[in-house]
């Protein structure tokens, strides 16, 4: 079952599958799965979210997170539409107040991101969730150093940026001496970001950066 505030641009139709744009509150299901991928960040009545959740998630069911780390991703804080951002700490720490257990999954797929499986066990329930509300700052802070690890004094007019992103535009606005971008996709090849010109990886010779 895919549920979401507008309609997907795909989704799979055929059964067993289900898309439905309703509140969550009108949803009849039991789940053993519930899974927010980048989208926990979006939502502002987190309570009554993870109390509809209390209802929607069978007895031995699961929730699934994926959202930045904000401590690994700090170009999501230029990201204005965000509500939230978390650290592994404050991520677990918001789910122990709401009665969840959780268990962070270390992985190498998105090193950025944090990964989470949370669970109704009371027994997992006794996190510290305290977090120094610094971390906030320090994420800034590190985006102000941006340019000075970059290096970017040592790059002349034929700098290029790999992708076409939140991260290749915060590096065009912090170095202003981007010349093209670089995507894979051969669909944006050949168009424009951010005024500059999109390059496929296979236009690119030795000399560019």
């Amino acid at each position: 079952l895919g549920f979401d505030v507008s309609q997907p641009i795909s989704f799979p139709t055929s059964p067993p599958f289900e898309f439905t744009q309703t509140t969550i509150s009108k949803i009849n299901h039991e789940f053993d799965l519930i899974v927010f991928s980048h989208s926990l960040q979006y939502i502002e009545d987190l309570q009554n979210i993870f109390a509809n959740i209390k209802c929607l998630l069978k007895p031995e069911g699961k929730i699934f997170i994926q959202i930045p780390d904000i401590m690994k991703k700090q170009s999501a804080l230029s990201l204005g539409d965000q509500l939230y951002h978390f650290t592994p700490n404050t991520l677990r720490g918001l789910l122990n107040g709401f009665g969840f257990g959780s268990t962070i999954i270390e992985n190498t797929f998105f090193p950025r991101d944090l990964l989470l499986v949370a669970d109704q066990n009371p027994s997992k329930c006794e996190f510290n969730c305290y977090e120094d509300h610094k971390f906030v700052r320090t994420a800034i802070n590190a985006l102000v150093d941006l340019p000075s690890q970059l290096e970017i004094e040592k790059y002349d007019d034929r700098l290029g940026v790999f992708g076409t992103a939140i991260d290749a535009a915060l590096i065009d606005s912090v170095c202003h001496q981007v010349a093209y971008f670089v995507d894979e996709n051969p669909l944006k090849a050949g168009g424009k970001f951010r005024n500059c010109s999109i390059h496929h990886p296979s236009e690119l010779c030795k000399t560019d950066i």
